[in-house]
């Protein structure tokens, strides 16, 4: 929330308060979804004419390259949950409205360093084995394939993390839209849409400390 307390928004109580906690040092969050004010003399108050403005602020930042890694994070995460939602959406049984993430499969997601690319066929992959277990019977009701859907989901966390397995069929669609909070983060630190769907969310320097740990 640097580019409100230095003054370069106003934003009302309302407005405020209205964001998640997670959404308050969400710039795109911020940008395209709260009720703000621009406070600068000589800059309509127009999302289009805020935008530089506030990107320019942001590159002030010392840690912004920090931060633009903290949301690559997110987005790629956000991956598996948009390909699990859209697969699971397309199940047309009773199991797939009940089924519901479990604390401890939420939190594997979540701590992940997988890449969107490996975490969208995870999505899509376990989806697809208990839906056909549903569907040749070999599940006991609904319970049973939600409870296989969450084995199937750890099982092949643990096959892609061990590279046993290959996503050449998961590229990302050339019609495939692009986030505005990929765009903001291009523009920040340089992270195409393909780097952010393709490779782990893991900067260089740990990258290259696991790599020499490894040596």
């Amino acid at each position: 929330m640097a580019i409100q307390l230095n003054g370069l928004i106003k934003m009302s109580p309302t407005s405020f308060n209205s964001l998640d906690d997670a959404a308050l040092n969400e710039f795109s969050e911020i940008l395209w979804t709260a009720k703000f004010h621009l406070n600068i003399i000589g800059i309509a108050d127009s999302r289009p004419m805020a935008l530089p403005v506030l990107l320019e602020e942001l590159d002030r930042r010392d840690d912004k390259i920090e931060a633009a890694w903290q949301v690559r994070k997110l987005i790629t995460t956000g991956y598996f949950y948009n390909s699990f939602e859209y697969y699971l959406g397309n199940v047309d049984d009773n199991w797939a409205r009940e089924f519901v993430l479990n604390e401890a499969t939420t939190k594997q997601i979540t701590s992940s360093m997988l890449s969107g690319r490996d975490l969208s066929y995870i999505a899509w992959s376990s989806i697809r084995f208990a839906a056909g277990q549903h569907s040749i019977g070999s599940t006991n009701g609904n319970r049973h394939t939600c409870n296989t859907l969450i084995g199937s989901i750890n099982r092949t966390f643990g096959w892609v993390t061990e590279g046993r397995y290959s996503n050449n069929g998961f590229e990302r669609g050339k019609r495939q839209p692009v986030l505005s909070s990929e765009t903001l983060l291009e523009k920040i630190a340089g992270f195409t849409p393909d780097d952010i769907y393709n490779l782990p969310p893991v900067p260089e320097e740990i990258g290259d400390d696991k790599e020499m740990e490894e040596v």
